[in-house]
């Protein structure tokens, strides 16, 4: 069994919690706030996704201007093409496409800001699978 103090995660409470270290005007949570957008993804909370999508594209634009998080920010417009297109991977990866481009020639740093504990292509890669692969079962 598990350790007594260890709490079953719930991801509404984790999406609260987060958000009290969102309030960040540096750029220190990038990780943060893509794992929150990613979760909210996988739950299939459409308009939250919109929603913390255009937030992420804000906050990139403010805080993710320096050259050390390049990836990070490829990533993050990236991540909006998912629900500016409507969840559908072909358009997803077109509009994508060149941001992708543009990570793939980045190197990763690591930043105290940024750590990629999955590498952004990869993560990348895994959610378009996921949605191709929801795509072919709601036909």
């Amino acid at each position: 069994s598990p350790h007594p103090r260890l709490k079953t995660f719930r991801l509404p409470t984790f999406l609260n919690d987060v958000d009290k270290y969102v309030q960040d005007k540096k750029g220190r949570n990038i990780t943060i706030n893509i794992l929150q957008i990613l979760f909210l993804m996988i739950d299939e909370q459409y308009d939250q996704v919109l929603f913390k999508s255009e937030a992420l594209k804000q906050y990139a634009y403010r805080h993710l201007r320096n050259p050390a998080n390049k990836r990070s920010n490829y990533f993050i417009r990236m991540l909006a093409k998912i629900p500016e297109n409507n969840y559908d991977t072909t358009l997803i990866l077109r509009k994508a496409n060149n941001y992708c481009e543009k990570l793939k020639r980045t190197p990763e740093e690591i930043s105290e800001q940024s750590i990629e504990i999955i590498p952004y292509e990869e993560l990348w890669e895994m959610l378009m699978e996921l949605y191709t692969r929801k795509a072919v079962h709601s036909d």
